[in-house]
């Protein structure tokens, strides 16, 4: 059970990721219900109208006005009813004690000072202990946990391995098929076709096998991340209550694509130098 002003609370989680809707919030200063008006996570199984007596000065009332996800800054738990302070401490005769404290710094404000500054007021100073986090500093500890750094380097490592096991593979097949290639190429050669022209022949014969690449492991590489965050729990690497939405980065996808376009071209230049290497009398004894 978390209560909190409803009208302040709009206005320091505005912006924010997990926010509480702001039109679930109005209903929390409804009038003319049963019970105090509260907001429940879906996880709770409750609909909007149900009432149910919770554990609070021997027992309150409370009436559902609003369901929201599981997800939300206020709770790490994805079980959690959310009440209006005053209108909770008015039906049960109960004083609450604030204890976790919402803020919404103003444009341009540092967030690093900012604890330290709480903690010099004059309405603080009996306070006994007095931490404060910002979604920053969270997410720095998270990313730098062994585990998410630990994950966030195998994937670097294995995308290198990728790239190198790709230029390797077309290599191979540039080589593999070198024999063949020699053979049309010293019959060409006596009909009169320019040694510069080699090169064409190396990326008429790779062609359809990367367009055969690029067609089954673009969409396998965009569906990846779904799959994988609709099987796999991620949220210890989030620290959240919900798995993550995948969110596409349109920049490190460039940077992505184009890094492995220029392995594939660099490869390809590559096999094409050396097929070029092959001596011309050689290409005409094969011929014959």
């Amino acid at each position: 059970m978390t209560s909190a002003d409803s009208r302040q609370l709009g206005r320091a989680q505005a912006g924010y990721p997990g926010a509480v809707d702001p039109a679930s919030l109005a209903r929390l200063d409804a009038t003319g219900q049963e019970g105090v008006p509260v907001i429940a996570s879906a996880s709770l199984g409750l609909s909007v109208g149900d009432t149910v007596d919770a554990d609070i000065a021997g027992g309150t009332r409370i009436t559902v006005t609003a369901v929201a996800p599981d997800a939300t800054g206020l709770t790490a738990d994805d079980r959690w009813i959310l009440a209006d302070s005053k209108r909770l401490e008015h039906a049960s005769g109960t004083v609450l004690e604030p204890q976790p404290v919402l803020l919404h710094l103003d444009d341009g404000a540092a967030a690093a000072g900012i604890g330290a500054h709480i903690a010099s007021l004059p309405q603080l100073r009996d306070v006994g202990s007095l931490g404060v986090a910002n979604p920053g500093e969270r997410a720095a500890a998270l990313r730098a946990a062994p585990t998410t750094a630990g994950l966030a380097a195998a994937l670097v490592v294995l995308v290198a391995v990728s790239a190198v096991l790709s230029a390797l593979a077309i290599l191979l097949v540039a080589a593999g098929n070198a024999p063949a290639r020699n053979r049309l190429l010293g019959l060409l050669r006596t009909l009169g076709f320019p040694a510069r022209d080699d090169s064409r022949l190396l990326v008429w014969e790779l062609g359809p096998l990367l367009a055969a690449a690029a067609l089954g492991g673009i969409p396998l590489g965009v569906a990846l991340p779904y799959l994988l965050n609709a099987t796999v729990d991620l949220r210890p690497f989030t620290g959240g209550p919900a798995s993550p939405v995948v969110v596409p980065d349109p920049v490190l996808l460039t940077l992505l694509f184009g890094g492995l376009l220029v392995v594939v071209l660099c490869s390809v230049v590559a096999a094409a130098v050396l097929a070029r290497r092959q001596h011309p009398s050689t290409l005409l004894r094969i011929g014959d």
